[in-house]
């Protein structure tokens, strides 16, 4: 909470050191992290491990999601697998609270400490933070807050009256997002 109210007092006085730089040209990465939507939406997941398995890149793929979209998980692994067998689709993390942040980036951090140690390099980690509540997605942007760390989401190409993704119109793309920023002691 005290992390939290430095960062909005900070962005309230420090909006000039912000950017948000936009990629659509994103470079594939050897490990993904994703969140897995209940229903429909677990398409942009799927999208996501295929486009970075696309030239056989993706080597470890991390699915997360909540209890009640167990089958969307197993779906998108199911896809995965059955396009691309040389990815490692690890065991599926079942998150208890779909509305917690600090759940949510403790997990993801804890996956990217392990690739790290792995050997695998920052530049070759991404998280996808589309899937799922804006609460996980809020918890993965604050675990990808180091600068190195790769972020991205899926873009549709075309969305229902509803707001959601048209699965009909093909695959999604990613757009990977860097943050620049800079801190200042509030002392």
């Amino acid at each position: 909470v005290l992390l939290s109210e430095r960062i909005q007092r900070w962005m309230r006085r420090s909006r000039e050191f912000q950017e948000i730089g936009l990629t659509r040209s994103v470079r594939r990465a050897q490990a993904l992290v994703v969140f897995v939507s209940k229903g429909a939406g677990r398409t942009s997941a799927r999208d996501a491990a295929l486009y970075h398995a696309g030239d056989g890149v993706l080597r470890h793929l991390w699915l997360l999601t909540s209890a009640e979209a167990e089958a969307d998980a197993d779906w998108v692994r199911t896809e995965v697998e059955r396009e691309h067998s040389a990815v490692m689709v690890y065991p599926t993390i079942y998150l208890p609270d779909i509305y917690s942040i600090p759940d949510a980036k403790a997990e993801v951090e804890k996956i990217r400490k392990g690739m790290l140690r792995r050997g695998v390099a920052e530049s070759d980690i991404v998280c996808d933070f589309t899937g799922m509540t804006k609460h996980m997605s809020a918890g993965m942007i604050f675990a990808c807050a180091p600068k190195e760390a790769r972020l991205q989401y899926m873009h549709a190409t075309r969305f229902l009256a509803d707001g959601r993704a048209d699965p009909a119109a093909g695959p999604s793309e990613p757009i990977e997002i860097e943050i620049a920023y800079q801190v200042e002691d509030d002392g």
